[in-house]
This record gives structure tokens, sequence and C-alpha cells, in this order.
């Protein structure tokens, strides 16, 4: 269990510069919830000497201890190194500034990083396209460039309807229109919407 906090915070200091283990609590966690969260879970479980309730645990610590433990894998593989390194220097970029928006940047760095371990190098495209209805990254596999999309929300239980999710999917789904693609420079021949969602009994 210990050793799972450790694998989160290296993945949150070479991401985020900050300890979401020491104590105390930096400031900065304080503007991003899921670090608040994480931080207060982590601390609780630590001076109770005891396991993450399973609430606790899935709101709070898996989704960072899923992708960090991928993040780990990817240091630990040699032939990944010099791939490794310029994806994380886009992981940086991206989660500075994204406070209201932490959760979402952090699945689709975990989506990009199992690309990576499948050695589909991925590319952030948000980096070279204006800020419009621009996807979130490409990748390409060997025998075709796909586009991927991230779809990651948090719905209240009175919101979360079949209606409610159907519009969000199709919004997301918009960026994939070719007028949009077109602004990319790439040629895509696959595209996917990754979907996670959570309702209000994971939240606090």
């Amino acid at each position: 269990m210990y050793k799972s906090f450790e694998v989160i915070d290296q993945f949150v200091r070479e991401i985020s510069g900050l300890s979401i283990i020491e104590e105390p609590m930096p400031l900065k966690f304080r503007e991003v919830e899921e670090l608040k969260n994480a931080y207060d879970a982590i601390r609780s479980v630590n001076k109770g000497n005891r396991k993450p309730f399973s609430h606790e645990f899935i709101r709070d610590l898996y989704p960072f201890l899923e992708v960090s433990v991928q993040w780990q894998m990817l240091k630990e593989s040699q032939a990944l190194t010099q791939e490794f390194q310029e994806f994380m220097g886009k992981c940086k970029t991206r989660v500075i500034g994204t406070q209201d928006n932490y959760y979402g940047t952090i699945f689709e760095i975990d989506m990009a990083t199992r690309c990576l371990l499948s050695s589909w190098k991925p590319e952030f495209i948000e980096d070279y396209t204006a800020q419009e209805k621009q996807i979130d990254f490409v990748f390409d596999r060997g025998n075709g460039v796909v586009g991927v999309e991230c779809l990651s929300k948090r719905y209240s239980e009175n919101s979360l309807t079949i209606d409610r999710l159907n519009k969000d999917i199709n919004d997301k789904g918009k960026k994939f229109k070719p007028q949009y693609i077109k602004k990319l420079g790439v040629q895509l021949d696959k595209r996917i919407l990754v979907i996670w969602t959570a309702s209000l009994w994971l939240d606090r």
C-alpha cells in the first residue's frame, strides 16, 4: 500500500513539481481538487494506519495509481528512454495552468501513456494547432494514424442521464469534423473517442 503511495508521489512530483505525501500540504494543491482529494486520502490512511476505504480508493487514488504505474513502466524501459523524455516534457507543459481541468489532463496522459507502452508514439496535437476544436492527440501504430479524443466527466446523481451522456459524446465527436481535422495537417486512418465517467457516489 505504502509503496503505491510512493509511486503516485513520484509521478506527481515529475508532473507537478510537488509532493503528494509530504506535509504540510502544498498550497498549490488546494487549487486542484483532484490533488487535494488524493493528498487528504493518503494522509488519512497513513495517520490511521489502515487500508483505503473502497470509495476512497476508487474516487481519489485509483486514477493516479493507474497512470503512475504506467509512468514507472515507461521509465524502466530502456528502449523508450528518448521517447519518454520528450513525452514527459510535453506532459509537464500540458499540466501547467490546468487547475480547472486537471482530472481531464491526467486522463489524456493516461491514454497517451498506454499508447507509448504499446510502442505507438503519441503526439499531443494541441501543441501545434489553434485553440479551436482540436482533438487531444494522435498516434502512429505503424499501419495507420489514429486520432484520439478523451471524454472524462464527473456527473451528479441527477445529471447522469442517457440524454446528457449522449449530448456530451456528440459534442466531443464534433471535434472529428473534416474542417477541424484538416487543420491538423495529418491524415487520420481511424478516429477514437475514449470515455470515462463517474457519478455522485464517487464524489465527495
